[in-house]
């Protein structure tokens, strides 16, 4: 599909509250009638007879009637355009984070997130102010100039040329500005994702930084970002500034110009004071359309770049593909095999896995060991299709994985990651991510089965306790057992396991050895083992180095071996 970009990509948001924009334009063209009525009938009431009195009220009735219309539309304008561009927002926002939950892991990996809620947030509200007051401005500049234009003619063609002859300039200086308004606010932009990435990972890492009394080296990393972008603000300011200051001196100087001819032509040419009281407002509701301009310029800028941004993430493909033909089978035995699998990581190009060859039966536990960097994670990932195989494939119970609709195939894996995860949410909410669809009794359910009960039953708000962000209120064992219950709570066929390398109390380790134990019994388990307890229980272990599998078998065949595995035992790495 071809990328969109530009306005081709917020098309769909006018067309979606079409209703709006089309009674938000009509109103914009109401006022601006208004707008235009009001020096002509300034001018018939200069014109004024005193023999016709009844002449004279009706033309002050529809001038009252014009300055009545034009506030009554002035309010219904703004409003609807408001609206108009809160609703754009909200779908805008929605569609990008609906496509960002589609996007995979090779793309969180080389985006920050500082980046990403910079784009979210800031940009969005910048866009839709941009989107929703682009048409109304622009139809309103075009109706105001046109109209003062055609008034101004049919009054007297020689000063509304001379009105026309500063315009040129005006329109070549906008058009030569707009390429330099876009740079520097692709450049503030960027400075503020900067900002948004090191304010995340300063709070994120607050401990660490106060533990190593590091704050003053936070704050002078903070102080070089905070400084760049104020110096990319300046340098926008003083372009904005010159713009301002030319289009400003070209509004006096047009007025000045129009009054020298408007006051020679009232001397020398028979030019009546109404009509040159009336081309004075004319000429100033000309000149509204570049006031705008000015006005509006850094917010257009700003607009554009923000718009460029947003279509340059929903033109992001994902990486993940899903077979349209997928079709998902009746029942999950839990077989899985690897053959061939070689896998690099898009952003490196470098083979983290090659050919590998791994049948895992139903039920049984399958340990991964290896030093860091071996591939157990990258091995692990491509089960549920975080990352899609470079060459060879998976199948699970004989059918490849890729042919398999994702979701479905999602729904039957449960991972537990070494750092487990939390909301800042409830544990019930928690817990009940894994299936949301779960039951108040089913979520008690899996919290027995990993030893949560008393824990829960102990706090004075039970389920409904909320964690902090990322679990910050519990313990490492309470995490733990959370995420397991999570697992439980899905019950899914397969199981893929990270054990964690932290030490925990003796307490808090058996009941998450216990809980673990449980979980295991009767599933498909992958385990990317740091323990030897671990993988004295597994039924095959598989060591790997430099992305290959270099010895398999029970943990007393490989011990037997006096292989790779024996040495990484006796160093103490299990």
């Amino acid at each position: 599909m071809k990328p969109k970009s530009g306005f081709s990509r917020v098309l769909p948001y006018y067309h979606r509250y079409r209703a709006q924009l089309i009674l938000n334009l009509t109103l914009v063209a109401v006022l601006n009638s208004c707008v235009t009525l009001i020096p002509l009938l300034t001018r018939q009431l200069f014109n004024f007879n005193p023999q016709h009195w009844d002449l004279y009220i009706a033309w002050l009735a529809a001038l009252a009637a014009a300055i009545a219309g034009m506030v009554f539309c002035s309010h219904r304008t703004i409003r609807t355009g408001s609206q108009l561009g809160a609703h754009m927002e909200t779908d805008m926002r929605r569609d990008l984070f609906a496509h960002l939950q589609r996007l995979g892991f090779s793309y969180y990996d080389r985006t920050k997130t500082g980046h990403l809620m910079a784009r979210i947030s800031n940009d969005l509200s910048t866009l839709s102010s941009t989107l929703h007051q682009l048409p109304a401005d622009l139809l309103s500049s075009i109706l105001s100039l046109g109209g003062a234009l055609a008034v101004m003619f049919w009054m007297n063609w020689q000063l509304a040329l001379v009105a026309l002859l500063p315009l040129p300039a005006a329109v070549w200086l906008g058009i030569r500005s707009k390429h330099r308004f876009k740079q520097h606010s692709h450049r503030i932009r960027e400075e503020i994702g900067q900002i948004n990435t090191n304010v995340e990972n300063a709070v994120m890492g607050i401990r660490e930084v106060q533990s190593f009394a590091n704050e003053q080296l936070q704050m002078a990393g903070f102080e070089v970002i905070n400084r760049r972008f104020c110096e990319a603000k300046c340098d926008f300011a003083e372009t904005i500034a010159r713009y301002a200051a030319f289009m400003i001196g070209f509004m006096r100087v047009h007025g000045v110009l129009l009054a020298v001819a408007g006051s020679l032509m009232y001397v020398f040419s028979g030019l009546s004071m109404a009509d040159l009281l009336a081309f004075v407002m004319y000429a100033r509701f000309m000149l509204a359309p570049i006031e705008r301009m000015v006005n509006f310029s850094e917010q257009y800028a700003q607009g554009v770049a923000a718009l460029e941004r947003f279509s340059d993430i929903l033109n992001i493909e994902p990486e993940i593909n899903e077979n349209e033909n997928a079709v998902a089978p009746e029942q999950v035995v839990g077989r899985l095999e690897f053959e061939g699998v070689s896998f690099a990581y898009a952003q490196t190009g470098s083979p983290v896995l090659q050919d590998i060859n791994l049948v895992i039966n139903p039920g049984s536990i399958v340990a991964l060991v290896g030093e860091s960097g071996a591939g157990k994670t990258s091995l692990a990932s491509l089960v549920p299709r975080f990352y899609d195989v470079s060459a060879g494939r998976i199948t699970l119970d004989g059918v490849d994985i890729r042919e398999l609709p994702l979701h479905w195939l999602r729904r039957q894996i449960g991972v537990v990651q070494q750092s487990p995860f939390l909301f800042d949410d409830s544990i019930r909410n928690n817990i009940a991510f894994g299936r949301p669809d779960a039951g108040e009794k089913e979520i008690i359910e899996a919290t027995r089965q990993a030893n949560l009960l008393d824990f829960i039953d102990s706090l004075p708000d039970g389920l409904d306790t909320i964690v902090g962000e990322r679990g910050v209120m519990l313990s490492g064992g309470q995490r733990q057992r959370i995420s397991l219950a999570r697992v439980f709570l899905k019950n899914p066929r397969i199981l893929i396991f990270d054990e964690a390398t932290s030490a925990l109390d003796n307490e808090s380790e058996q009941r998450v050895q216990d809980a673990i134990n449980r979980l295991f019994k009767g599933r498909t388990t992958l385990i990317i083992a740091h323990r030897l307890s671990t993988v004295k229980h597994a039924d095959l272990t598989c060591a790997l180095r430099n992305g290959h599998i270099i010895e398999s078998g029970t943990h007393q065949e490989l011990l037997a071996a006096q292989g790779y595995f024996h040495r990484l035992h006796h160093q103490g790495a299990l």
